[in-house]
């Protein structure tokens, strides 16, 4: 009792004629015979004892730190937005093309001055040329005041 399985390959992957299959391989399946079993029962714990033998310990590597300080800088000139959407974000974009934000309605309106608001928040026009105080930290920047 035993079954026999032939694979059959072509040259090409795609438009290949059935009668030119080749075969590349087969097999016999059926039971091992006792010694055969005991041989690949040994080979397997073998493998195993030497797979679960435990590697030396490896110390971790101590990552130091990184601490970004937080800037202020003063942008004149600079250019400021307001978009409703999300909750609503205040946007200022710096002489050099850097962009500072704020999130929040409310906190938008308490870092811009009084004089804006109208403009700024019920009109929705870009205004230019106002100073923007912002604190910088690292590669992001949030705006602290907005004034003309």
């Amino acid at each position: 009792r035993g079954a026999t399985t032939f694979w059959l390959a072509a040259e090409e992957p795609r438009n290949y004629q059935k009668t030119t299959l080749q075969p590349f391989g087969w097999t016999l399946l059926s039971k091992p015979a006792p010694e055969v079993n005991d041989q690949w029962s040994e080979a397997i714990a073998q493998w195993q004892e030497m797979e679960s033998a435990s590697a030396p310990p490896v110390e971790k590597e101590v990552v130091p730190q990184i601490t970004i300080t937080a800037t202020e800088e003063v942008w004149e000139g600079a250019s400021v937005s307001y978009q409703a959407g999300g909750g609503g974000v205040l946007e200022a974009v710096g002489p050099k093309g850097l962009k500072a934000k704020v999130a929040g309605k409310e906190k938008a309106k308490a870092v811009t001055d009084a004089s804006l608001h109208t403009a700024l928040f019920e009109k929705r026009k870009t205004i230019r040329n106002v100073r923007v105080t912002v604190r910088k930290m690292g590669n992001w920047c949030d705006i602290i005041k907005v004034s003309v």
